[in-house]
């Protein structure tokens, strides 16, 4: 019987980390790199305040396709040398007392375990933070689907990590 790791929290906030761990193995990601380290540092610090508060963080992460890894493998892809990524996500690495979903599509809570995860830990309020600039040039789901749930009034964190939205167009 496996044993759980981290201990359920007492907090009735969690912290959702909405695709911080990327390889940016996209067209244009070049231009997101400049904008996007500071961001991370600045998510990092949210996580260690959310820490102290006792409030758990959840990463919620694209499996990029590969239907075949764990969380575990895209972090350490994403991390590895050779990965356009690698500086955020390490910034970014989650603790062993971390939580995460990976999502094979646009929204965290369609067709994942978010849903389960947060009733488990008894959360009923989230604090969500997107990896904007990141997420600026993707299709960011998760936040509005959220509005369709049961949590109470989420509290969106990234103005206060990256006060402008970069204007970078997709080219899906």
């Amino acid at each position: 019987m496996l044993k759980e790791e981290s201990g359920k929290n007492n907090s009735s906030v969690a912290l959702l980390l909405i695709d911080v761990i990327n390889d940016l193995d996209f067209d244009r990601a070049d231009e997101l790199l400049a904008p996007a380290l500071p961001m991370a540092r600045k998510i990092a610090t949210l996580k260690r305040e959310a820490a102290q508060l006792q409030i758990p963080t959840v990463y919620v992460n694209d499996n990029f396709g590969q239907w075949k890894s764990d969380f575990q493998h895209t972090v350490e892809h994403c991390c590895a040398g050779n990965s356009r990524g690698r500086e955020i996500s390490r910034a970014l690495r989650p603790e062993i007392s971390d939580y995460f979903v990976l999502k094979p599509k646009h929204s965290g809570f369609y067709a994942t375990t978010l849903d389960v995860l947060l009733e488990y830990l008894k959360v009923d309020t989230l604090i969500i933070q997107e990896s904007r600039p990141i997420s600026a040039c993707c299709s960011p789901r998760t936040t509005p689907t959220c509005a369709i749930t049961d949590y109470a009034c989420p509290l969106i964190a990234w103005p206060r990590i990256l006060p402008k939205r970069p204007n970078i167009p997709c080219d899906k």
